[in-house]
């Protein structure tokens, strides 16, 4: 459970760091960083549904 909070906590933390990169305009548009910009938000939301499967277990 412990390894669940971790990831949901790291990519929350991701995504806040890509969105201010974004905002701030010190966003690099390279292949890579706007891979993990598309993928940030569908990584959260499923980090997040697994983390509820877990907690009703």
């Amino acid at each position: 459970m412990a390894i669940r909070i971790f990831w949901l906590f790291n990519t929350a933390i991701w995504n806040v760091v890509m969105v201010t990169r974004i905002l701030m305009q010190t966003f690099t548009y390279d292949f890579v960083n706007i891979f993990f910009a598309i993928l940030g938000p569908f990584a959260l939301i499923y980090q997040i549904k697994v983390f509820y499967q877990k907690m009703k277990e």
